[in-house]
C-alpha cells in the first residue's frame, strides 16, 4: 500500500482545521481585549441610535444594550469580519424594535430640540440651514435616510453600509445617489 505525500498533507491540513475550530470554541475575549476592541464602538452605536430614536435617553440605553449583547457573545465575535458593521446592524434592529413597541402602545414620539439661544446671526443662519437639511432628510424614504446617515455621519464604506442595511453594494450606491439628488433638488427649492 502506497501512501502519497498529497494524502498525508491533506489529512494533516484537515486535522489542523479541526484543531483550530475546537480551540476557537474555548477561546474567549478577555475583558481587556473587549475594552480595547468593542467599547470604543459605543459612540457610533449611540449616534445611530440617537438619529433613529430622536431621543438621548433611549439612544444611550440602546447603545449600552448593544455593548452588553456583544459582551455576552464575546466568544463568537471573531466570527464576524466587521464588528462595527455588525454592531450598527444590531443597533438599527433594536431601534426599530423599540419604535414598533412604542407605536403599538400608542405612545407619542417627541423630538428633542436643542434650545440654545445665540445672538450671533451666523450661528442662527447655520442653525436654520441645519434645521432645513434635517427636515428635508426626514422627508426622504427611510432607506435613503439610513444610507445618508451611515455614509455621511458614520463615514462607513459602501460594503459596510450594505451589511448594516441588508442591501447589495450596488443598491446602496443607487439609494445614496438618489437620496443626494433628491436632497439637492429639495434644498434648491428653498434657496
Amino acid at each position: 500500500m502506497w501512501i502519497y505525500y498529497a494524502d498525508i498533507k491533506a489529512v494533516f491540513l484537515k486535522s489542523l482545521v479541526i484543531i483550530h475550530d475546537v480551540s476557537r470554541l474555548y477561546m474567549r475575549m478577555t475583558r481587556e481585549e473587549f475594552k480595547s476592541a468593542i467599547v470604543p464602538l459605543q459612540q457610533p452605536f449611540y449616534r445611530l441610535a440617537r438619529w433613529l430614536m430622536n431621543n438621548d435617553e433611549d439612544a444611550e440605553d440602546i447603545s449600552q444594550e448593544i455593548i452588553l449583547r456583544l459582551w455576552k457573545m464575546r466568544d463568537r465575535v471573531s466570527d464576524y469580519n466587521n464588528i462595527k458593521a455588525f454592531g450598527l446592524k444590531m443597533t438599527r434592529n433594536l431601534c426599530l424594535d423599540h419604535l414598533k413597541k412604542k407605536s403599538r402602545n400608542s405612545v407619542e414620539f417627541q423630538a428633542s430640540h436643542d434650545n440654545r439661544h445665540s445672538t450671533d446671526e451666523s450661528r442662527i443662519e447655520a442653525s436654520d440651514h441645519l434645521s432645513l437639511v434635517r427636515r428635508l432628510i426626514k422627508q426622504l424614504p427611510e432607506s435613503q435616510q439610513l444610507v445618508l446617515q451611515l455614509r455621511g455621519v458614520e463615514e462607513l464604506e459602501i460594503d459596510e453600509i450594505a451589511e448594516v442595511a441588508d442591501m447589495t453594494p450596488n443598491n446602496v450606491r443607487v439609494v445614496l445617489s438618489r437620496a443626494r439628488k433628491k436632497l439637492k433638488e429639495q434644498y434648491e427649492k428653498y434657496q
